[in-house]
């Protein structure tokens, strides 16, 4: 059985396979050489900045959300504030009513990730007005692809608790009308 190869005789081996180079292919290197179509890589190396970019727009939105919250707990905050003080409390008790306040109002809803300092008060007492400010900051999730861990960011609230000087003024009618069923009397 010399001279034949799987089963077929080496005299009836095409003339034009004669001289010809037997090329393996063995699948892996073959995908390694290649140079016609990079695309694998390619997407793998772009992945990263894709989901880097849309992993800080979902980490800035959520960040924008958790800003307006909390602008509305410094408001409400400031606000209790400043009926203390027109009810004449001292400013040391109306900084920690304001802190009750503002923490109160923050821990009723989901904060995930949301970290802020007690809120800080100013007292102008030339113009009564009361200014509040709280920092903040939001850890992120997806923007950890990039090296963004956190995304910081300050609110600021202000309000009058003077009461400024009113004047009022009474209208009778002392027209004949009044004079009737005791009207005047009654005035």
């Amino acid at each position: 059985m010399a001279g034949e190869l799987g089963g077929t005789h080496l005299t009836q081996i095409p003339a034009a396979w004669m001289g010809q180079r037997v090329k393996m292919n063995t699948g892996h290197f073959n995908f390694a050489r290649n140079e016609k179509g990079n695309v694998a890589m390619i997407a793998a190396l772009c992945i990263i900045p894709i989901v880097g970019i849309a992993g800080f727009a979902i980490d800035f939105q959520v960040t924008t959300t958790q800003k307006a919250r909390v602008q509305q707990a410094v408001d409400s905050a400031v606000l209790a504030a400043t009926k203390s003080m027109q009810d004449g409390k001292d400013q040391a008790y109306t900084q920690k009513e304001a802190n009750d306040y503002f923490t109160g109002i923050l821990n009723q809803s989901n904060n995930s990730g949301l970290t802020c300092t007690k809120i800080t008060l100013i007292y102008l007492e030339e113009t009564e007005e009361l200014e509040g400010k709280a920092s903040c900051e939001q850890k992120t999730t997806l923007s950890n692809v990039m090296g963004i861990k956190k995304l910081d960011f300050t609110v600021s609230s202000a309000a009058t608790y003077g009461i400024g000087k009113l004047e009022i003024a009474f209208v009778f009618d002392v027209s004949g009308s009044m004079g009737s069923n005791n009207r005047m009397t009654n005035l």
